[in-house]
């Protein structure tokens, strides 16, 4: 995306006043020559690189390096305080530290120099900024940017931007989903399972004990030491509150916890699998051995799940317990714009954070032009949203949200999903790698041995004599999706660039893709990526990061302006 034009920087200016803490200007307002470029003189040979090539390579410095680079020059400040630097950094750090939880202080730089030296400091290449007492006993300053002229960088100024939109009241204007109550397991059978639409249950979760008791103030109360995952980051849940509050990330890290009823029985007595999602045939296999099924899911506005397409063939129930989510809803085989899937499943390139998609594709979706509309609707504490299989799916947090989603399989998809088990392998999701192979056997196993009136073994017979390769029949990826930046995603060149590097940077030194599906479409996925809408995970550059710096292996050659 270019920003010119008047237009444009009046909207700008509605959703963000103070603008870029460190001076960043979209690249097109170097036309209007109110400063000059100060990149040149300030990289000196570095030049030469465009930005997403000089993140490629300071993605390999560790938080020393950075702190000494930023001072060298005023373009350099910039590119060495890109927030991802830093939080990468974080999550490497962390991993170093297992078990141990984190506790954010303001932004992810002074984060880090929190967890090397246990209180917070302003790292080299900032400024102090007052003082104010830390609950680890220190003291607190904060790390003050210095705003830079002359910076302009598409690159650099989105992620701000995105940060900084006020959720539009046209993206939430339109419903055109189903809201029912009332209904029985065979109405909704009927009606929304076997035609696979979605449906709003209005109230399904009406009277959950957790609608009470479930408020941040109570949740910090009586869970507050509750360990939680958000992001490739362990938190306790108090810290997580925290951040989530003063966060300013531009797709804050998002609760997806898959062992929140194990850690804290206490939450599971709170809710309720409704009436029309209890018959879940996965449940022969027992909680141990089937494929990974239900997430607390927690964060606030702006957070979300990107478009993807539910694990396994399954379908899926999500109950919002406090807040809104605004749900985008496309049908199978119908791809979202925007949204780019490999043929295989294994790869998806779509835009860096949801907000970032709403501003360049949401109107799109509704052009006179476009054959498919999407299905739209915003979802409140108490409703139910049943996302059936094979839908492209992705949900923004309206306001701090809570939610619980379950994937699970009905007598309605089950040939899908055994088929898939079968002949999908490569795509199944939920499991350790050692234990997806043998699942779809031991599903058929099982189903033969506690549901024989279900047929399960003809239904093997039929998927496994199928020469077609495609598990959903949907003529789409029937397993997860891997956002790592693919060449296809389109949005004047500076969303692909964003995609791919921002696929660098959060790749954590764990390998753990952490899932941020809000439908269980992306699970906590130890195997690494291929299997989730992944924000973290891998093992890309954390390796050769402190080798390079400590080794010298850059040699700069800028000139201090």
């Amino acid at each position: 995306m270019t920003f010119t034009g008047k237009q444009k920087q009046e909207d700008d200016s509605k959703d963000d006043e103070e603008g870029h803490p460190y001076g960043v200007e979209p690249l097109g307002n170097i036309f209007l020559g109110r400063s000059s470029d100060c990149k040149p003189r300030g990289l000196g040979t570095l030049a030469s690189f465009d930005d997403e090539r000089m993140l490629d390579l300071l993605c390999f410095l560790d938080a020393p390096a950075l702190g000494r680079l930023a001072c060298a020059s005023r373009a350099l400040y910039v590119f060495a305080h890109v927030e991802e630097l830093w939080k990468t950094l974080v999550v490497q750090e962390m991993a170093r530290r297992p078990g141990q939880g984190v506790e954010t202080r303001g932004g992810w730089k002074t984060t880090l120099q929190h967890i090397a030296v246990g209180r917070s400091a302003a790292p080299g290449g900032g400024r102090g900024g007052g003082g104010a007492d830390d609950e680890g006993g220190g003291k607190s300053v904060p790390h003050v940017p210095l705003k830079v002229s002359g910076f302009f960088s598409d690159l650099l100024f989105q992620p701000h931007h995105c940060a900084t939109t006020v959720i539009r009241p046209e993206w939430v204007r339109r419903d055109t989903v189903d809201r029912r109550a009332g209904l029985s397991p065979e109405e909704f059978r009927r009606l929304y399972e076997e035609p696979n639409r979605p449906v709003v249950l209005t109230d399904a979760a009406a009277s959950w004990p957790a609608l009470e008791k479930w408020t941040r103030s109570r949740l910090s109360a009586a869970h507050g030491d509750l360990r939680v995952h958000a992001g490739g980051l362990e938190f306790a849940l108090k810290d997580y509150l925290r951040y989530a509050r003063e966060s300013k990330d531009e797709l804050p890290l998002y609760v997806f916890d898959k062992r929140f009823v194990d850690k804290c029985p206490d939450l599971g007595r709170e809710y309720d699998v409704p009436s029309v999602f209890a018959d879940d045939l996965f449940s022969v296999l027992g909680e141990e051995r089937r494929p990974d099924h239900r997430w607390l899911i927690a964060g606030p506005a702006r957070s979300g799940s990107s478009f993807h397409v539910d694990p396994n063939c399954t379908s899926a129930w999500n109950a919002t317990v406090s807040g809104r989510k605004k749900w985008i809803m496309f049908p199978p085989g119908e791809t979202p714009p925007g949204v780019h899937p490999s043929e295989d499943g294994l790869d998806l390139a779509a835009p860096v954070s949801i907000t970032e998609w709403f501003l360049n594709f949401y109107e799109e979706c509704h052009a006179p032009t476009r054959r498919v509309r999407p299905l739209e609707c915003v979802v409140s504490a108490g409703e139910v949203v049943f996302v059936p299989m094979g839908w492209w799916h992705c949900v923004l947090n309206l306001e701090w949200s809570v939610a619980i989603t379950q994937n699970f399989v009905s007598r309605v998809n089950l040939p899908h999903v055994v088929k898939f088990l079968l002949t999908q392998k490569h795509l199944i999701s939920g499991l350790p790698p050692d234990q997806r192979d043998d699942l779809g056997e031991s599903f058929v196993t099982a189903m033969s041995e506690q549901r024989p009136d279900l047929g399960v073994s003809e239904i093997a017979e039929r998927a496994t004599a199928s020469t077609t390769a495609a598990a959903t029949g949907f003529g789409g990826s029937g397993g997860g999706m891997v956002a790592n930046g693919g060449e296809s995603c389109r949005n004047g060149g500076t969303s692909k660039k964003r995609q791919k590097l921002w696929d660098k940077l959060k790749q954590g030194g764990g390998g753990e893709a952490v899932g941020v599906s809000d439908a269980g479409g992306a699970s906590e996925d130890g195997g690494g990526g291929g299997r989730a809408a992944a924000v973290n995970g891998g093992d890309g550059c954390a390796e050769g990061r402190s080798e390079s710096a400590s080794s010298g292996g850059f040699s700069f050659g800028f000139s201090f302006s």
